[in-house]
């Protein structure tokens, strides 16, 4: 597939560098009871399945399930409540039953080991989405194999149908998947982009360069999500303050 060329120069209608961050966080909680930060850079929450009881617990508002993401770290609730995503993790030796789960939302399969490629286009293949984790990475990433493979999997992503969810510990993380989606869809160097961000290029994008970039990358997991939107705001204060343009 050809690399998809992303303006970073020129006319920029309605440019708006906060629109690559809008919506796209996911906050890890606990249960659904569990308060999260409003933030329009908040889009949702992921929950474990275990905390959805049974299904018939009346304590539990299963409704609220269907804007977010469920973890499945016990089997859902029967039958499974309508939810933004299910989200399995899964060793390499178990992928093929991972891919044949059928639950009423989209499956987001999270595998450990394998080929990068090979896994990703199983997943793809299968109809569901891939995860690149970046929580592995140290926070000053260096040249090493976890780094390939977070970048092979950046690479991959953005080649793929269905679009991929990645999981990320801080705001350095989520600024580095960004750079390394967009040196992806660029054909650019995506190690060297999760090394070095490019910030500049980042704010520079346009529009539809954006789009792009947001229809590869469906969203980010984050443990604590005011920690990073505040940290995202301290290093990059376009994104916090930037005008419309």
């Amino acid at each position: 597939m050809p690399s998809v060329p992303l303006v970073l120069s020129g006319p920029r209608p309605r440019r708006d560098p906060r629109a690559l961050l809008t919506g796209l966080l996911i906050a890890q909680t606990a249960s659904l009871a569990d308060g999260i930060a409003e933030h329009p850079w908040i889009g949702g929450r992921s929950v474990p399945a275990s905390s959805l009881g049974s299904g018939r617990d009346p304590a539990v508002d299963l409704s609220a399930v269907a804007g977010a993401v469920v973890r499945l770290d016990v089997e859902p609730p029967d039958p499974a409540p309508a939810a933004r995503a299910y989200r399995v993790d899964t060793p390499h030796d178990h992928l093929a039953d991972a891919l044949a789960l059928s639950l009423p939302a989209p499956l987001i399969v999270h595998c450990a080991g394998g080929d990068v490629v090979e896994v990703a286009q199983a997943v793809d293949a299968a109809g569901h989405h891939g995860v690149v984790d970046l929580t592995g990475l140290p926070d000053d990433p260096v040249d090493g194999p976890d780094l390939d493979r977070v970048a092979d999997a950046l690479a991959v992503a953005a080649h793929v149908t269905r679009g991929t969810h990645a999981i990320a510990r801080t705001a350095d993380q989520v600024v580095a998947t960004l750079a390394g989606v967009v040196a992806s869809l660029r054909g650019d160097d995506v190690r060297r982009a999760l090394l070095s961000p490019d910030v500049s290029a980042l704010l520079r994008l346009h529009p539809d360069a954006v789009e792009a970039t947001r229809s590869v990358l469906l969203g980010i997991e984050v443990p604590d999500p005011a920690t990073v939107v505040a940290d995202l705001q301290r290093r990059v204060p376009e994104w916090a303050d930037g005008p419309l343009e």
